[in-house]
């Protein structure tokens, strides 16, 4: 009789998982859940790098004014939007969107121009704020031209 249940438990066709089979369906649904976190839009981190664009776009005005005679401003098109732009208002590149980040000056400012010296004929700080109201601001003085990021 035990021969005969030997013999049925080896021909009888398996059915289900094995636990082995299933380790390996929680893992990978686990890894899973862990990309979709870190993909997930991180507006700190979009805050920060708008910031250091429009840094490197502040300085790359001012290099142009002062490599070019003068006259180059950023100019603040919307509170989300800017672009670098010559005297005659001729377009340096394309529009840099900010997405959902807003750009706001205080005082007002359309735009910051540079003299030949590459010194903005205006003063002021630059606000960059994201969907979260978390920001960062930048201040740029007439005496040197610099700009800072607080």
């Amino acid at each position: 009789m035990n021969a005969k249940l030997l013999h049925d438990a080896k021909t009888r066709p398996m059915s289900g998982f094995t636990t082995v089979e299933l380790v390996m369906v929680i893992v990978m649904v686990g890894i899973l859940s862990v990309s979709v976190l870190y993909k997930s839009p991180n507006a700190t981190i979009a805050l920060s790098n708008a910031s250091d664009v429009l840094l490197v776009n502040y300085r790359r005005t001012q290099l142009l004014a002062m490599r070019n005679g003068g006259n180059y401003k950023l100019v603040f098109l919307s509170p989300t939007s800017y672009q670098i732009q010559d005297s005659s208002g001729t377009p340096e590149d394309d529009v840099v969107d900010l997405g959902t980040i807003t750009l706001s000056t205080s005082p007002t400012m359309s735009d910051i121009s540079f003299t030949v010296m590459g010194v903005p004929d205006n003063v002021g700080t630059l606000t960059l704020t994201d969907a979260n109201s978390d920001t960062i601001t930048m201040t740029n003085y007439s005496e040197s031209g610099a700009i800072f990021k607080n």
